[in-house]
């Protein structure tokens, strides 16, 4: 009977299955983006912020913002090994910060400098993944990797050279050369306008810092055991007599704080689409029922039990809802696949916006955007269908056929 009721109103059925429909495509869709989102956003906090886990002067933290070259980790040649020797670290990669000033025709530029050991970033950072031009810079040469959109607003291209004015250690200013042996296109705006990446020695040089950097972040072969490594490296420094703050990413204070505040900025988003779902449903489904009540009325005047009548409609509209889930989940599935290739460009609306979120967003399809609209779309429609052919059956034949 559920069938036949299907296809005896041909409009009502596909009103109630379109109603289910747009609530799947809509959160399945959401899901998918914001899981893409959450997930670009965790890979550049740990790629350009956190690492695994960060090691750094344990007074650096106070005074980050002034960029301390003084409150350094050293001795590099010492520290890296060991900590490399540690089981579970993948890789050992310092970094280096800089305030540079370069002074280009009649303007002057503020920019990003940062000193990289090019070979063992391959295991984070991986800047070969973000080359525009030319190559990477090689090491102990004066070459410098700068971003595309700086190159173009100084009209430099591969090949010339560029003047940078940097603070030194002894807080001191220090200038040198570079050329440029390539361009990039990195994932994050404010990177776009205005980083320089140089080989490490040469920024040690720059910065006259010798054997030290500012900051080494770790990689690990499982990043989930960060914790434990934090610890136990923790307690290796404390045996040997350095003092060095070590910090999984989980208690990084800013990532971890960026972090919460998008998961629950997406938390919030995820609910009142969940809420606005429910509503078209749930309104969708109460129209139909109330619609029907004569025909609830005709039934149990026939003799039709109260137990029947609530299973014949829940069938019928558990039917209506699975083929609803099912068409939403899937175009949702489908457009989000297809964004997940071509990606979804958020530069003009970014521009000029410092966040840690990449201009182009690739949807990512979950268990949580297929499974678990599919589910919910299913679990709404049916329930309020159950519910509301309860309630209608328990209505008199006489009351419902008055009507009539």
């Amino acid at each position: 009977m559920a069938w036949r009721n299907l296809a005896r109103n041909p409009r009502r059925t596909g009103l109630s299955a379109l109603s289910v429909a747009i609530a799947g495509l809509s959160i399945s869709f959401l899901f998918a983006f914001s899981d893409g989102m959450m997930n670009d956003f965790r890979q550049n906090v740990r790629t350009f912020v956190s690492g695994d886990i960060r090691i750094r002067h344990p007074d650096y933290e106070a005074h980050e913002l002034k960029q301390p070259l003084h409150l350094a980790v050293s001795p590099l040649s010492e520290v890296l090994p060991l900590l490399e020797g540690v089981e579970g670290v993948r890789a050992a990669l310092p970094r280096v910060n800089l305030g540079l000033r370069v002074d280009h025709g009649e303007k002057s530029y503020n920019l990003k400098g940062l000193g990289v050991d090019f070979a063992r970033e391959t295991a984070l950072m991986n800047p070969a993944r973000y080359l525009h031009q030319g190559r990477l810079p090689q090491a102990g040469s004066r070459e410098v990797l700068i971003s595309a959109s700086l190159a173009r607003e100084l009209n430099l291209g591969v090949g010339d050279t560029i003047t940078t004015l940097a603070r030194t250690r002894g807080r001191g200013l220090n200038a040198m050369t570079f050329t440029i042996s390539g361009t990039a296109v990195f994932p994050l705006m404010a990177q776009n306008k205005r980083l320089m990446v140089h080989p490490l020695d040469l920024t040690q040089r720059l910065a006259r810092l010798g054997d030290s950097a500012q900051e080494v972040l770790l990689t690990l072969e499982r990043p989930a055991m960060a914790p434990q490594l934090a610890h136990t490296i923790s307690k290796l420094f404390e045996k040997l007599g350095y003092s060095l703050a070590v910090l999984p990413h989980t208690q990084i204070g800013i990532a971890a704080l960026y972090t919460q505040i998008v998961e629950t900025m997406f938390a919030v988003i995820a609910l009142v689409f969940f809420l606005l779902g429910s509503a078209i449903i749930i309104n969708t489904t109460l129209m139909v029922i109330h619609e029907r009540t004569q025909e609830i009325g005709t039934l149990t005047a026939l003799g039709a039990t109260e137990s029947t009548v609530v299973r014949v409609f829940f069938l019928e509209s558990l039917l209506i809802s699975i083929i609803g889930a099912l068409v939403g989940v899937g175009l949702g599935t489908g457009v989000a696949a297809w964004f997940s290739v071509v990606g979804m460009d958020f530069s003009t609306m970014m521009e000029g916006i410092s966040v840690e979120f990449s201009p182009v967003i690739y949807p990512q399809i979950t268990w949580r955007s297929t499974l678990g609209t599919l589910g919910y779309g299913v679990l709404v429609g049916s329930a309020m269908s159950y519910f509301s052919s309860r309630r209608a059956a328990r209505v008199s034949p006489t009351q419902a056929l008055r009507a009539i």
